[in-house]
C-alpha cells in the first residue's frame, strides 16, 4: 500500500471509529409554557453537545405528569390544555432527559373555524392581507413578527378589507391577537389555491425565504393563469414578515424582515443580498423547497407564467429596481414598514 492510501485508510477508520459527542443537555422550542384553556402547542426539542451545539431531536419521548391536566395529542410533542392547573412534561431524546412545567390558566382560548381552501369562494376586494402561519411552536418561536402583524390585521378590519390567515394543523400555535378572521384556510407549507381579485395583495406571516416565498408563488401562479392585463402588486410589509438573522441562521430567533434588511446597511445592498435572491427562487424554484410536491403543485411551471413578465421593486419610498423587463405582465412588489 502507498504511504497516501494507508494514510487515507487510516483517517476512515479514525473517523468511523469515532464516538459522537455526548449530549449535554436539551432545549425547548418555543419556551412558552402557560397556555390557556383548550389552547394547543407543539414542542420541539434540540440536543446540544459541545461542538454541534442546538441540533433537531429524532426520537424523542414525551410524557405529561398529569393529562387530565395537559394532555398529549400527538406522540412528535403535540399538546392541548385541558383543565387549570400544571403538570410536568418529561422528555427524552439520545440519552439525555428535561422537564419543565406547563401551567394552565382558566382563561378559555377562543377557537378558531378552519376550512380548506376549496370551501373559500372567490375573495374580490381592492385589499386582501394574507396572514402565513403566526404561530409560535414553528420558526418563530419568539414571535418577532406579532406585533406587526397584530397591527395590519386591526387595520385592515377596521377598514373592511378581508383577512385570511393560513394556519397549520401542524403547528396549532396561533400567537396574533385576532381569531376571528374573514377565513382561517388549513395549509400546512403556506400552499394555497385561493382566488384572489384584488388590486392590492399584502403578505404577512411567514418565513420569507420559504413559507411567504411559497405564499406568493401560489397566489401568483392562481393570477398569471386566468386572463388579465392590469398590474399584479404585492406588498411586503417588512415589520410583519421574519425571517433568519445574517449571521444567526434558525435554530437561532428569528428576526423581522425590517431588522434584516437594516443589517445589509443600504437599499441597494438589502436588494443585492435578500430581495434578489428571493425573486429568483421565486421564478426558478417553484414550488420552494420542493413541497408541496409536484401532484399538488398547479401546471405550468411558474417559470414560464413569468416568461414574458415585467417585475419592479421599491423598497420604502426611495429605493426602486427593476429586477427583470418583459412585454407582459407588470408586476410590482413593494417592500415597506408597518404605517
Amino acid at each position: 500500500m502507498t504511504p497516501i492510501g494507508f494514510c487515507c485508510t487510516a483517517l476512515i477508520l479514525v473517523v468511523g471509529c469515532a464516538l459522537p459527542d455526548p449530549v449535554s443537555h436539551i432545549e425547548i422550542r418555543p419556551q412558552h409554557f402557560q397556555l390557556r384553556l383548550g389552547e394547543v402547542i407543539h414542542y420541539t426539542v434540540l440536543t446540544v453537545s459541545a461542538t454541534t451545539g442546538p441540533v433537531f431531536a429524532k426520537d424523542v419521548e414525551f410524557t405529561t405528569s398529569d393529562p387530565s391536566r395537559l394532555s398529549l395529542v400527538s406522540p412528535s410533542g403535540v399538546f392541548r390544555a385541558v383543565a387549570p392547573g400544571a403538570a410536568v412534561v418529561m422528555v427524552k431524546a439520545h440519552g439525555a432527559e428535561h422537564r419543565f412545567t406547563v401551567r394552565i390558566t382558566d382563561e378559555k382560548m377562543p377557537p378558531m373555524k378552519v376550512v380548506r381552501d376549496t370551501e373559500v369562494p372567490r375573495i374580490t376586494a381592492d385589499q386582501v392581507l394574507l396572514v402565513g402561519h403566526a404561530n409560535r411552536d414553528g420558526i418563530d418561536h419568539t414571535a418577532v413578527a406579532r406585533k406587526g402583524i397584530d397591527e395590519w390585521v386591526a387595520k385592515f378590519k377596521k377598514r373592511g378589507r378581508p383577512v385570511i390567515y393560513l394556519v397549520s394543523a401542524t403547528y396549532p400555535n396561533w400567537y396574533t391577537s385576532d381569531r376571528e378572521p374573514t377565513y382561517a384556510v388549513l395549509s400546512e407549507g403556506q400552499e394555497h389555491e385561493l382566488a384572489i381579485e384584488a388590486g392590492e395583495v399584502v403578505f404577512t406571516g411567514g418565513d420569507f425565504a420559504y413559507c411567504t416565498l411559497r405564499n406568493v408563488q401560489f397566489v401568483l401562479h392562481r393570477k398569471l393563469r386566468e386572463v388579465g392585463r392590469d398590474p399584479i402588486l404585492l406588498v411586503f410589509p417588512t415589520d410583519a414578515i421574519w425571517t433568519g438573522g445574517k449571521d444567526r441562521p434558525y435554530p437561532a430567533p428569528m428576526v423581522t424582515l425590517s431588522a434584516r434588511l437594516d443589517q445589509a446597511g443600504s437599499p441597494e445592498r438589502a436588494y443585492d443580498e435578500v430581495i434578489a435572491g428571493f425573486l429568483d427562487r421565486l421564478i426558478h424554484e417553484y414550488p420552494v423547497a420542493g413541497y408541496p410536491g409536484p401532484k399538488s403543485t398547479p401546471s405550468p411551471h411558474l417559470s414560464a407564467l413569468l416568461k414574458d413578465a415585467t417585475i419592479e421593486v421599491t423598497i420604502g419610498d426611495e429605493f426602486r429596481r427593476t429586477f427583470r423587463s418583459g412585454s407582459g405582465r407588470l408586476i410590482r412588489m413593494e417592500f415597506c414598514r408597518v404605517q
